[in-house]
């Protein structure tokens, strides 16, 4: 049984929140506490905001929030049914002959969302269309995609499948698992080949890679990029230092000689949330070796175009990093990172790559710390890292509240979100 709560929503807030998920709405009792605030307010919206949020649907959900679990998600799976049919766009998930599939109506702008998301995260694509994503349409400025791996179940095909229809914002890339390292490498540099060799994007200024475990406070993200937009190309992110490759066979993060020769990596930033300027995409592309699968038989017998300036490795925030590294240094060929004593020239490619090209904002991504937040006598925007990694979809959805709440000055609002329990 879940008890009631009584949440004073805004009306922007209500706005933002008019595309639901149908299976979430029934399982995420917060959105149902938005939900039911929205309703109270429902005659005051204006009707195209209104149009998402199905009034006698969040009525009936209200008044079952004490059913059973079972009978939840059979409500869940009915109203589903019920909604998908009416998407009647037609598209096939089937590849292009490079493996991958796209979404047509992309333009040119300032920002594109390059979205890393796992097939099965269907609550964290649902959740960021709902919040930070939403009314992102026709927009001039701003696009993105999510970005799956291809190889899916047949379970989630069809899921898949279904939310391409409704949604056109998805593209394949043709990896043959989502969660381990070489996959994570392969995929980062399959999309820089989709948007730069595959032309399924127009140019924008500045690419923004992420993945779907991540909130965007897009409004502070592309006002911090117009401020450096004319710098030169540039890696922005936060970083997280030059480590050494570890040689220990039983360490998690091994990396043989033959994979990685250098005794030291190239700065890099966390990649859970980057930018980097459109003309390094083509450096990324570059380097997506010939044969993707090589990666499962590691790294070093992968072979990669001879403009390729870093080998790339297991590690894609170190291959990142060494790609924009040996881009920007002008010397042709692969980066060399064994720096003798005298060799200046060696310390100067280095020295120019931190000072001019890679951009260290220590707040760019990170971890919400909603105890030094919500600690504040007067909590502002401003101490939310731009790129905020998150636990949960819900989380998510309450920290689209929160910032809407913060950019409004709503205290109310913001008290009662703090007092939700952690994010």
């Amino acid at each position: 049984e879940v008890g009631q709560v009584t949440l004073p929503v805004t009306k922007s807030t209500c706005g933002s929140w008019s595309v639901l998920n149908c299976v979430s709405p029934l399982r995420d009792d917060f959105l149902g506490e938005v939900a039911a605030s929205c309703q109270a307010q429902s005659d005051e919206m204006p009707a195209r905001q209104r149009s998402g949020v199905h009034s006698e649907g969040l009525r009936r959900q209200i008044s079952m929030r004490r059913l059973r679990p079972f009978h939840l998600v059979s409500l869940s799976f009915l109203s589903c049914m019920i909604t998908f049919p009416v998407m009647t766009q037609d598209w096939s998930l089937t590849p292009t002959q490079h493996g991958f599939m796209s979404s047509p109506h992309l333009q040119d702008g300032f920002l594109y969302l390059a979205i890393n998301s796992a097939p099965s995260n269907f609550y964290y694509r649902s959740a960021a269309r709902a919040t930070f994503l939403h009314g992102m349409s026709g927009s001039s400025k701003v696009s993105y995609n999510f970005f799956l791996g291809g190889n899916l179940t047949q379970s989630e095909h069809r899921l898949v499948e279904q939310e391409q229809k409704t949604y056109d914002d998805i593209i394949l890339v043709p990896v043959a698992n989502d969660s381990d390292h070489q996959s994570a490498t392969i995929k980062a540099l399959g999309i820089a080949d989709e948007l730069y060799n595959e032309k399924h994007v127009n140019e924008h200024d500045f690419v923004l890679m992420t993945t779907s475990e991540t909130y965007v406070d897009l409004g502070r993200v592309i006002a911090e990029l117009r401020k450096r937009g004319d710098e030169g190309p540039l890696y922005v992110g936060t970083y997280t230092g030059t480590k050494k490759p570890i040689r220990n066979v039983s360490d998690t993060f091994f990396i043989s000689e033959d994979e990685y020769k250098f005794g030291r990596f190239p700065g890099h930033h966390d990649d859970k949330g980057y930018a980097i300027s459109w003309s390094l995409m083509k450096s990324m592309a570059d380097c997506l070796p010939e044969d993707p699968s090589c990666a499962y038989r590691g790294f070093a017998s992968c072979r990669v175009p001879r403009a390729c300036a870093f080998r790339p490795i297991r590690f894609p925030d170190v291959t990142l990093g060494g790609i924009v590294m040996g881009a920007t240094a002008g010397t042709g060929g692969q980066l060399n990172l064994d720096c003798g004593e005298n060799d200046q020239n060696c310390k100067d490619i280095e020295f120019n790559y931190r000072m001019h090209t890679m951009v260290n904002l220590d707040n760019f991504v990170h971890s919400l710390n909603k105890a030094e937040l919500c600690g504040r006598a007067n909590p502002n925007r401003e101490l939310l890292p731009l790129v905020v990694r998150v636990k949960s979809a819900r989380t998510m959805r309450r920290l689209h509240v929160l910032v809407t709440a913060l950019e409004e000055k709503d205290t109310d609002l913001i008290e009662h979100v703090c007092g939700l329990g952690d994010f």
